[in-house]
C-alpha cells in the first residue's frame, strides 16, 4: 500500500521519494545516501517516526534510508535497484554503532520493503522529460517504469510524451515488452486518438501488432 498512502505520512512520503529519487539519479553512493536519511528524514518526515522512541529515531531513520535506496534506480545498474546486502546477527551493525548487528539494530522494529515501482510517479514529478527521455533510452531500462511513467504523463494529458515514451519499445515487434505490458498499446493508440486528426499512425501500430 505504499504508493496509496493518503494523509500527512503520504505527504511526507512523496516529499521523501521525490529528493530520494534525485539523489539516487545522480548518482550518489549508498553511504553518502545513508548519511542524507539520517539527517533528513526526522525533519522531513516525523509522521513516518512518530511511534519511535526518541533515543532510536536516528537509527530507525537510517532503516528508512536503507529501505529507500534498496528500491531506488540506480544509474549504475540500467536503474534497476542495487540493494544493500542484509547483515547478518554477528557482522558489524551498518548504523555505525560499533556493536555487533544482534546487539543493536536487530531489536528494532523492522522497516517494510519499498516495491520499486513506487519510485517511477515520482520520478515524472522531479525529473525533466528530456532526462527521462535520455534515461529510457538504455536498452536496459526496466519496462515496467516506462509504463508506469507514461501512464502518469497520460493522466496528465501530455499525450505527446506518452507517444514519445512507447513508440520506441513498441516498434520492431515489441521486443523489450512482456505480455503484461500489452495494454501499453491500448494506451498508445489513445494518445494517437488525441493528439492527431486522422487514424494513420493508429492503424500502422496495429498492423505491425
Amino acid at each position: 500500500g505504499i504508493p496509496d498512502e493518503t494523509g500527512e505520512f503520504g505527504e511526507e512520503l512523496r516529499l521523501v521519494l521525490g529528493i530520494a529519487a534525485r539523489k539516487a539519479l545522480e548518482g550518489v553512493d549508498d553511504a553518502a545516501f545513508l548519511d542524507w536519511a539520517r539527517a533528513a528524514i526526522p525533519s522531513l518526515a516525523p509522521a513516518m517516526l512518530e511511534d519511535c522512541p526518541p533515543q532510536d529515531i536516528d537509527r530507525e531513520a537510517f532503516w528508512i534510508g536503507v529501505a529507500i535506496w534498496n528500491a531506488a534506480p540506480s544509474p549504475a545498474n540500467h536503474y534497476q535497484p542495487s540493494p544493500l546486502p542484509k547483515p547478518r546477527r554477528n557482522d558489524a551493525c551498518p548504523c555505525g554503532s560499533g556493536l555487533k548487528y544482534k546487539r543493536c539494530c536487530q531489536r528494532l522494529p523492522p522497516v517494510p520493503e519499498f516495491p520499486p515501482l513506487v519510485f517511477w510517479p515520482v520520478i515524472t514529478e522531479v525529473c525533466p522529460k528530456t532526462e527521462i527521455d535520455r534515461m529510457i533510452a538504455d536498452p536496459r531500462f526496466p519496462a515496467d517504469g516506462i509504463g508506469l511513467m507514461a501512464e502518469c504523463f497520460f493522466d496528465n494529458g501530455d499525450y505527446p510524451q506518452v507517444i514519445r515514451m512507447l513508440e520506441p519499445p513498441l516498434a520492431g515487434g515489441a521486443e523489450r515488452i512482456r505480455n503484461e505490458h500489452a495494454h501499453w498499446i491500448d494506451m498508445l493508440c489513445d494518445a494517437y486518438d488525441e493528439q492527431y486528426r486522422t487514424p494513420r499512425k493508429k492503424l500502422a501500430l496495429l498492423e505491425a501488432m
